[in-house]
């Protein structure tokens, strides 16, 4: 779930970097940008490396994770939901930290590693790889973040087995089950009040989860038994959220899947894409309508080799996200110069992505 708001995360939400340069072709053009220094950019705190973001259901406030270690911070902006433009929250409520006054006392900041909103809007769930920890925190009627809770193994959370190096949280449409890749994939049963129940640990190395939209399914990527990367499909069951393996899918008899880093469902559910950092590329599958299971129709990458097309932007690709429409595809990459932010038009029968342009230089975009 890496693929929320990438735009935003890669232009709006600054890492200081150089001028202005996006591909017209890509439909996109740069708007706002928030940073802690970098020149025309909206002034921010304690957002100086940022990492990720997540934007609340309604629309109305963004959060970005930031910082490595003790030093890991969330900064809290409201958003205009018309023009979508961003203020930071006044005094403490614009961020969260361990150790500042200036901010909401915060836990489980250890690294932040992902953001995510419950469906309600009213709980706020932060993973923390290095601090191997799951915070709960309480969204207030101003926006800012309340802490509640956690689980793990930070000071003052509550343990729980398999939570190791978690990176990814996938919350049911209901609210009622959550789950979070790590070491293992650890779910819990979700209160109406947003307290979660430690259920069941599956055993995969999840970097990164997805539901499909009729929730049938859960998509899991990461390293696998191999330590070069895995795809796994789990049926999932809506009464008990129980999950149950149906399929596998290892590198490298799949193209391109080294070292996957995101997995994505568009709308439609009919297809699942996932980007691999490795291979700097996208692999496309067409998904069973009935049993979820996956077949491999199509990849992308920087190298182009056979049965890979050629795109450019893949290099060290990270997160994926898709339109509402369903018929783009965007990819982030991470890297300084055959990185940035490439946009795909999908193809909603086959699934096959065509490369419309690269966003590699924008105001406050490094990386």
């Amino acid at each position: 779930m890496r693929r929320l708001l990438l735009f935003a995360a890669l232009v709006s939400v600054a890492v200081p970097g150089a001028a202005l340069g996006l591909a017209g072709a890509t439909g996109l053009t740069a708007g706002q940008c928030v940073s802690r220094a970098a020149p025309g950019c909206t002034p921010a705190r304690l957002i100086a490396d940022p990492t990720g973001l997540a934007l609340s259901h309604d629309g109305r406030t963004l959060v970005v994770r930031s910082g490595v270690g003790s030093l890991g911070t969330l900064g809290v902006f409201g958003r205009n939901p018309r023009t979508g433009r961003l203020t930071q929250l006044r005094g403490r409520a614009g961020c969260v930290a361990r150790r500042t006054r200036v901010c909401m006392p915060g836990r489980g900041l250890e690294t932040p590693s992902s953001v995510t909103f419950g469906p309600d809007d009213r709980s706020v769930y932060v993973t923390a790889s290095n601090g191997a920890t799951l915070a709960h925190y309480r969204r207030n009627a101003a926006g800012a973040l309340v802490h509640a809770n956690c689980w793990g193994l930070g000071t003052g959370c509550r343990p729980v087995a398999g939570l190791g190096g978690p990176e990814d949280v996938e919350i049911s449409a209901d609210g009622g089950d959550l789950y979070v890749a790590g070491d293992r994939i650890v779910s819990f049963a979700r209160t109406s009040s947003g307290q979660l129940v430690p259920g069941p640990a599956y055993a995969f190395h999840a970097d990164a989860l997805t539901l499909s939209r009729d929730e049938t399914n859960l998509y899991a990527v990461g390293l696998g038994r191999n330590a070069a990367g895995s795809l796994v499909v789990f049926r999932r069951d809506g009464a008990t959220g129980l999950l149950v393996q149906i399929q596998r899918l290892d590198s490298p008899s799949v193209p391109a899947l080294r070292h996957p880093a995101d997995v994505l469902v568009p709308r439609d559910g009919r297809h699942v894409y996932v980007a691999s950092s490795v291979s700097a590329g996208v692999v496309a599958f067409t998904r069973n309508g009935v049993t979820g299971e996956l077949t491999f129709s199509g990849c992308v990458t920087v190298g182009g080799a056979a049965p890979c097309r050629r795109a450019s932007g893949l290099v060290n690709a990270r997160s994926l996200a898709s339109n509402p429409a369903g018929n783009r595809v965007y990819v982030a990459a991470r890297h300084p110069r055959a990185g940035g932010l490439a946009v795909f038009r999908r193809d909603p029968g086959t699934g096959a992505l065509t490369q419309l342009g690269r966003i590699a230089r924008a105001r406050g975009l490094r990386e």
